[in-house]
């Protein structure tokens, strides 16, 4: 064994790397030569250490094995060993697998889960997988006369039956659709619950396998217990723009039998598509090739509409259940989530998966921004003749209405790759920051926008209509009523409103957060501020009027101090022209400065000469009732502090932190700290969404 044989074998067991099936051979040599050295340690620990190997079972039924284990020699032990070895192929070694402290820096599980408590399910989880792999070679297999008809699974309690009614009624009333359907349940669902269903050509089931299926957990066992060779599984809030039995014709499924759309995230982002990372555990405990190129690797799958021929891909199938049947991988998948793409890769299942990254779908508001109502998935142009071969992507369905609303205006959709990241980030948003195509669906696509309308219009007339009926059904209890209706989530509304009246600004621009900290820790700079922009007569404060607005008061005041009272005037001058474009908007607005001391700053500037007029008489303060209006994507939350994180910036640079105090300021029975911080974690000019305190967090 030469020292470059053993070089790549430590590489292996130190560094999450795909080694070439020629260094297999090698590794595996060096390791009969360690098991050598130490065979007698290794007859002690021989039979606790071969548990933890899937192949132990079965390789230690084998006549030779036998034999050698049950003779005290070193040689047959090491042998045996070796053998073993050869079966797993130079995996990594037992004590990293066990959960080394090394491999914190490889493998990522996920936000909730940090490495020190994920590495204790490590080797179980191994060893289960490993077994359940072996006998999934050898399960039985459903054919052609088992399992026949094709149609749409569902599965839910009853908070899903309201969307359920509506999104069928839909596909009934719009789109003429025959295709059967069936809601699976576990003994959740009453009579007048089936009853309704049954009026939009649902049959309710039970799942007949004893268990406890808390929120999505019905879905694998509805998929596979449906009496369906061929499945369409919705979400109860998906809702379709096109005939779905179209799908189950389409060139790409009769070929591949199985048709999958990508989700908003992939590999290139760190807060979210973490199931898409090479370094995620889930890869490491299957054990499958990472494929830079391949987005069925590097994109995470949307788990609410798919298509699967049963008996063309059982095995996989299985899998998938068995993942998502496991407590460990339901919290390191976020659920269900990814389990099909993941079975798919592992067994090298032939699959079609839609090019085409999500839209969302909204509306503008009056301040310019759009807000996400939902999502649309496409089918790509060209390529399918039930389709028509159109020369433009085919929205096929709207996924995640779950109330009653009209929100369905137009749609944005993104430039980037499957794999890569967008800027968007939940919430409000401006298209041009983000780079995306705004479709102008009333000017461009006007069929689409009545698609979407009316769609839209039916959806909420159903949902009405069928809670209507259970409420003049005796039967149903005040409970049963309550239960039909989705939780509030009455923050969130709260933060959405907020930010719908808030000022826009585009807070990705470093400027407009460390104009923040150092207007409230009195540690401005020319350059910070822009005062040659604020003066000059282009100027465009589009991009964030409250920001401009407050620089341009800041600049009157430093020119002041110089004693250009004619800068200070043009200053000043700009404030009153930016005025009318934030008075709406100002008062909900985390900004430090209140609209009534602007009015004044302006009447006073405008109408007299007199110095002591131009001087800025109010206070600039950030009070904790007024944090609270700071933008949620932007904000951590720390027990009782409210955080807000700034982007470190090379002009700030000497600035490590400022910490605003409020006084003994009580809310709800605590004491509360307004804090603004720089951020240390970026390099200059990065907008920090997701800072960096929690280590498990890798978005730079």
């Amino acid at each position: 064994m030469d020292a470059m044989d053993s070089g790549r074998c430590a590489a292996k067991r130190s560094h999450s790397v795909e080694l070439p099936r020629k260094w297999h051979l090698p590794c595996m040599l060096m390791k009969l030569h360690e098991f050598r050295s130490r065979a007698s340690e290794l007859w002690a620990r021989a039979s606790d250490w071969l548990i933890h190997v899937s192949e132990w079972r079965r390789l230690s039924e084998l006549p030779l094995v036998h034999r050698m284990l049950h003779r005290r020699c070193r040689t047959c032990v090491t042998l045996a060993c070796f053998l073993l070895l050869t079966e797993t192929a130079c995996l990594d070694d037992i004590g990293a697998e066990a959960g080394d402290s090394t491999d914190a820096t490889r493998w990522f599980c996920s936000h909730g889960m940090p490495w020190e408590v994920c590495k204790q399910y490590v080797p179980s989880e191994r060893a289960a997988l490993k077994s359940f792999m072996i006998h999934l070679e050898k399960t039985g297999v459903p054919g052609p006369e088992d399992l026949d008809g094709r149609g749409i699974v569902m599965s839910g309690g009853p908070m899903h039956v309201m969307q359920a009614l509506s999104n069928l009624y839909v596909l009934r009333t719009v789109y003429k659709s025959q295709l059967p359907v069936e809601f699976w349940h576990a003994y959740e669902l009453k009579d007048f619950h089936c009853e309704a269903l049954a009026s939009v050509g649902a049959t309710c089931k039970a799942l007949q396998v004893p268990g406890v299926y808390p929120l999505w957990q019905t879905t694998m066992p509805a998929i596979m217990s449906s009496s369906f060779r061929e499945v369409l599984w919705l979400d109860t809030d998906i809702t379709h723009l096109i005939d779905p039995a179209v799908l189950f014709e389409t060139e790409a499924y009769k070929r591949e039998g199985a048709l999958f759309w990508p989700d908003l995230w992939g590999s290139g982002c760190s807060e979210f598509g973490q199931s898409s990372w090479r370094q995620h555990i889930v890869r490491h405990l299957l054990d499958f090739p990472y494929n830079e190129s391949d987005p069925s690797c590097t994109h995470e799958h949307e788990a609410g509409h798919l298509l699967l021929d049963k008996v063309r891909h059982w095995r996989p199938i299985c899998l998938a259940n068995y993942l998502a049947s496991r407590d460990f991988f339901a919290q390191v998948l976020h659920g269900y989530k990814d389990v099909f793409r993941l079975a798919w890769l592992k067994l090298k299942a032939s699959g079609w998966l839609s090019p085409l990254r999500p839209g969302l779908v909204g509306g503008f508001v009056t301040n310019g921004q759009f807000i996400t109502g939902s999502l649309v998935h496409f089918w790509p142009a060209g390529d399918e003749p039930v389709f028509g071969a159109p020369k433009e992507r085919v929205a096929i369905y709207v996924h995640q209405k779950k109330k009653p609303g009209t929100l369905w205006q137009d749609i944005i959709t993104f430039p980037e790759p499957l794999g890569a990241c967008t800027k968007y980030r939940m919430g409000f948003v401006r298209v041009e920051d983000l780079g995306a195509h705004w479709w102008n669906l009333a000017v461009n696509h006007q069929g689409l926008s009545e698609s979407l309308s009316i769609n839209e219009q039916l959806w909420n007339r159903a949902y009405n209509h069928s809670y209507s009926i259970f409420e003049n059904d005796p039967r149903p209890t005040e409970a049963d009523l309550k239960r039909l209706h989705r939780p509030g989530q009455s923050e969130t509304t709260q933060a959405i409103k907020q930010q719908w009246s808030a000022c826009s600004c585009d807070y990705t621009d470093n400027r407009w957060l460390a104009l923040l900290t150092g207007l409230l820790s009195k540690s401005l700079s020319v350059e910070l501020l822009g005062c040659d922009e604020v003066l000059g007569l282009g100027l465009n404060p589009s991009a964030c009027p409250v920001g401009y607005a407050v620089a341009a008061l800041v600049c009157s005041q430093m020119l002041l101090k110089s004693l250009d009272l004619p800068s200070s005037r043009s200053a000043a001058g700009a404030v009153g022209r930016i005025l009318p474009q934030i008075e709406k908007c100002l008062p909900h607005s985390f900004w430090p400065v209140t609209l009534e001391d602007l009015r004044s700053f302006v009447a006073n500037t405008s109408e007299s000469g007199e110095v002591e007029d131009f001087l800025w008489k109010a206070e600039h303060r950030l009070p904790v009732e007024v944090l609270k209006r700071f933008p949620r994507e932007y904000r951590l939350s720390d027990g009782g502090d409210v955080l807000i994180l700034m982007p470190s910036l090379p002009t700030l640079a000497p600035i490590a932190s400022y910490f605003i105090r409020t006084g003994a300021e009580q809310m709800e029975g605590k004491h509360w700290r307004a804090a603004v911080t720089l951020n240390p974690c970026l390099p200059g000019h990065l907008p920090c969404w997701w800072c960096c305190p929690n280590p498990q967090n890798r978005r730079h």
